[in-house]
């Protein structure tokens, strides 16, 4: 019987090859992936090409075990390739899960050297680098039975440009964890005075990655104009990356600086959503965002770009408004509709979005899928592309 089990082993196994483990939202859904199965009893890894940033405690309380790839650069591609060549074959998951362009490319081709048949990339935005990128993938599609994205308005933009065939693309929503309590009045006061924020304030609160897609140049300038006007107004940043500097550097030479927080990297997100009144997103790229889903958790009321998903996230507009990227004027004056609800309408807004978010996002419904996914890959695999047909749907 021993045997028998053995054999049966890799085919409960996932590896999870990402890019970066970091605060992103691919990475958090790489990561409640990756948790829950373990959960269900498969056996998870995790590599990261670069060094892991986040996550550490929580996956290895979960039995997780994390490996560095050792990638620190183009000099280091080679050895970074060779490494993961060599976990593949010593563990010969049964399925291999990517998040991350990256990842995806190298799990497509590192991964059919080593034999792994069912490979699942995920490619979690409507645009993620230029054309060669996504030539790049195209050209590497054929090796995976199918890949994955998080939103149906996202594949269908996929599949326009060539990037991978119908019948090889899959949609699995990103899941959204609930608040497991809500904070107390104590911690709610204390945590919106952090923010310079007072009971009779209405506090906006954008989280996001500081980098240009998030686009804050045309948050600020929305906000200038609705702080013009509406002197409850207060804007909150949550975040950080490359261009942490730049963000910092607008909001201080901001018309509006005194009502502008940038807090930086918070752990303590989801208690600063309960906090706040309202959530705001300006990027120009998008898939299906992390940060608002988990603000429609909250039950905040949403304004954002229409980029990617969000209309399918949002639906017919009573969950929020939608406005076009790049247009501060058009971002300000749906702020400014949102302000001009009593507490009551905003309140009716964010609960009919935390319950659209229930409906469609829920981390049960979204394993249930990632488990049909595994094993639609296991019966295609050794046929590149052979998965069972059925394009887009949820």
């Amino acid at each position: 019987m021993a045997g028998v089990e053995d054999n049966r082993r890799p085919q409960r196994s996932v590896t999870v090859l990402i890019t970066n483990l970091d605060l992103g939202g691919a990475e958090v859904q790489a990561v409640r992936m990756a948790m829950g199965l373990a959960e269900r009893g498969r056996r998870v890894r995790m590599l990261s090409l670069l060094p892991p940033r986040a996550f550490g405690r929580e996956l290895a309380a979960a039995g997780i075990p994390v490996l560095d790839l050792g990638l620190r650069g183009w000099a280091t591609l080679p050895s970074a390739v060779v490494r993961l060549y060599r976990e593949l074959r010593r563990h010969r998951p049964g399925v291999l899960v990517a998040f991350n362009y990256h990842a995806n490319v190298l799990a497509k081709i590192v991964g059919r050297l080593a034999g792994v048949k069912a490979i699942v990339p995920s490619i979690g935005t409507e645009f993620f680098g230029g054309r060669l990128r996504e030539r790049l993938e195209a050209a590497t599609a054929p090796l995976a039975p199918i890949t994955s994205t998080n939103s149906e308005l996202v594949g269908e933009s996929l599949v326009r440009r060539g990037i991978v065939p119908r019948e090889r693309l899959r949609v699995v929503l990103n899941a959204a964890l609930v608040p497991g309590e809500t904070i107390g009045p104590a911690r709610r006061a204390a945590l919106r005075a952090e923010m310079g924020g007072g009971e009779q304030d209405l506090l906006w609160l954008a989280v996001g990655r500081f980098e240009s897609q998030k686009d804050y140049p045309n948050l600020f300038a929305a906000f200038g104009e609705l702080a013009a006007r509406h002197p409850e107004a207060k804007l909150v940043l949550v975040g950080y990356g490359s261009l942490d500097a730049e963000v910092r550097e607008l909001a201080r030479t901001s018309p509006a600086a005194d009502r502008i927080r940038v807090l930086g990297k918070r752990t303590d997100v989801m208690d600063l959503l309960q906090a706040c009144d309202a959530y705001v997103l300006s990027s120009v790229i998008e898939g299906m965002p992390n940060t608002v889903i988990e603000a429609m958790a909250a039950a905040l009321p949403i304004v954002a770009t229409n980029v990617g998903g969000m209309a399918e996230l949002l639906g017919e507009g009573d969950c929020g408004l939608m406005v076009p990227a790049r247009d501060a004027a058009a971002l300000a004056g749906a702020m400014a509709q949102v302000m001009g609800l009593d507490a009551a309408a905003r309140r009716t807004m964010g609960e009919r979005a935390r319950a659209r978010m229930r409906r469609r996002h829920g981390v049960e419904a979204v394993l249930d899928r990632w488990e049909e996914l595994c094993r639609e890959a296991m019966a295609g695999g050794g046929r590149p592309g052979g998965g069972r047909h059925g394009g887009v749907h949820e």
